[in-house]
């Protein structure tokens, strides 16, 4: 399966005199397949985000799933086990630091929490923004 590019393989034959033709092969299987439980999603919600370190974190029920793409290593947290109201809060964003290994956790009841994802550990708390 080949579609029309701008970077790939060239390919003098298929020139229609509009200058160099260039083709880009895609893969027919997926490289990597992540099986995902349905999550909340809404227009006010951020349920994932990618690193520059090329991990995703999603969102999922009342953990978050964080999946690094280089190592394949799967690891989840748990933010809500710190919020003061586990029964009603959940999380409603997530936004990895711009370099680095931080990530951001909003919740439903308005908290903001860091996790460094290196040591695997809440490095500061926000009551209520």
């Amino acid at each position: 399966f080949f579609f029309q590019a701008e970077d790939g393989i060239r390919d003098a034959q298929e020139s229609r005199g509009l200058g160099d033709v260039y083709k880009r092969q895609i893969e027919e299987q997926p490289l990597i397949e992540v099986n995902l439980p349905p999550y909340t999603s809404d227009v006010y919600l951020n349920p994932c985000d990618w690193s520059q370190n090329s991990r995703i974190s999603i969102i999922i029920g009342p953990v978050i799933m964080i999946w690094d793409f280089n190592t394949f290593i799967q690891s989840y947290i748990n933010p809500i086990t710190s919020s003061v109201d586990t029964e009603r809060d959940f999380a409603t964003a997530v936004k990895w630091q711009k370099y680095g290994s931080l990530l951001s956790v909003g919740t439903h009841n308005g908290q903001i929490m860091i996790h460094d994802l290196e040591k695997m550990s809440l490095v500061n708390q926000y009551k209520s923004h």
